[in-house]
């Protein structure tokens, strides 16, 4: 089970534990992730890049862009401190693209 710190590491380091084979057994893919909760192991799947547009083009949908919140906005001490980078996406809505 890894930390909070740990992920902040970035997907680097994860990524050359699962290419040496030494990623946690209970995991079953790449981007799968125990991190150690205030109630217990918390489970997390992080998708690649990738993943995410697979799943929104098996949607019928896709993405106009996407980019990091630290290229979207400069948070304060605090949030940078406490909160992990994460990604935002502006998706096209499955509906809206079979017009």
């Amino acid at each position: 089970m890894i930390g909070r710190w740990e992920a902040r590491g970035g997907g680097e380091s994860e990524a050359a534990r699962w290419a040496a084979g030494d990623q946690d057994e209970k995991l079953t893919e790449f981007g799968d992730r125990l991190v150690s909760g205030p109630h217990g192991p918390v489970f997390i799947h992080i998708p690649t890049r990738d993943e995410i547009g697979e799943d929104l083009a098996e949607s019928g949908g896709g993405w106009e862009r996407d980019a990091l919140r630290s290229e979207i906005a400069t948070e304060s001490e605090d949030v940078s401190e406490f909160a992990l980078e994460c990604r935002f996406w502006e998706a096209v809505n499955p509906s809206k693209t079979q017009a």
